[in-house]
């Protein structure tokens, strides 16, 4: 559960306007379930996912309590769409990846796997 506080400065990304920089608010209200931002009027977002409460699944807009939550998030996906594109069957055909970088790979994603493999317990 996210711990908000009236006053506590947060960032607010507008999902459907990627290319405007996240905005700077500051908690207004804070219930049991949602909370509201100054300057966002009609608007409350949910305490538990800090999303835009919109009455639709997926709210277009997200609140993120640091800077750094944001780059940090930009970076998951940029390197997840990156290692997509390595496990791709054709790009691993034609050279992408061997077999034994993927077994090193996978052995560091999860060593569960390489802990059965090796002592034969998933047998």
């Amino acid at each position: 559960m996210n711990k908000l506080k009236v006053g506590q400065t947060v960032w607010l990304v507008k999902k459907n306007q990627p290319n405007i920089p996240p905005l700077e608010r500051t908690v207004r209200t804070v219930g049991r379930k949602y909370f509201e931002l100054s300057g966002e009027i009609g608007t409350r977002f949910f305490i538990e996912t800090l999303e835009l409460d919109n009455g639709y699944s997926g709210g277009y807009a997200e609140v993120y309590l640091s800077l750094q939550d944001i780059e940090d998030e930009r970076e998951y996906r940029a390197i997840t769409r990156r290692l997509s594109g390595m496990f791709n069957y054709m790009t691993w055909k034609n050279g992408g990846l061997t077999l034994a970088q993927l077994r090193q790979i996978e052995a560091i994603i999860n060593p569960i796997t390489l802990l059965q493999t090796t002592t034969g317990a998933n047998k």
